[in-house]
Order: C-alpha cells, then structure tokens, then sequence
C-alpha cells in the first residue's frame, strides 16, 4: 500500500533546472521532512528561479557546430546538446 501523498508527477519540462520548483509545488518537500520527522525551514528558491530566467534569457549568443554521422537520428547527440545547454 503507498500514501497518495508519495505520489508525484512528473512531467517533461524544457529545461531541467525547474523540476525541483514542479516537485515542491506538489509538496515533496514538505511531505519528505514530515515523514523522516525533521525539522525543515521553508525552502526559499528565488535563487534557483533567477537561474532558470537566466537560461531562458541569454544575454548573448554562440554558434557552435557539430559534425556527426547519426545526424538524422534525433537523439543520437541527445547528450551532447544537453552539456551545450547546461554548459551556459
């Protein structure tokens, strides 16, 4: 049997960085400290949310090209976009 409060969604989202924002909004956090008895301040991620505005509004830009044979498979150089992306 499982509580329905250890029940998440968790949606794609464009940008991993605002998935610790969709999982606080359902409670995780809160449910987490409460189930372990601890003690948790409220999480504060205005922080982390300035982050996420910062990579949805670069203040310049770059081009960088790849060369690659698997080109017409999408996810065939999944991994090194997403370390383009995370890279800043």
């Amino acid at each position: 049997m499982f509580r329905k409060k250890a029940v998440i969604s968790l949606k794609d989202v464009d940008s991993i960085y605002k998935i610790p924002g969709l999982l606080k909004s359902q409670g995780l956090d809160d449910y987490i400290c409460k189930r372990f008895s601890l003690n948790c301040p409220e999480a504060n991620l205005s922080e982390w949310e300035q982050v996420i505005f910062e990579e949805a509004n670069p203040v310049s830009e770059v081009t960088i090209g790849m060369v690659g044979k698997y080109i017409e498979l999408p996810d065939a150089y999944k991994s090194v976009i997403e370390a383009l992306k995370h890279g800043g």
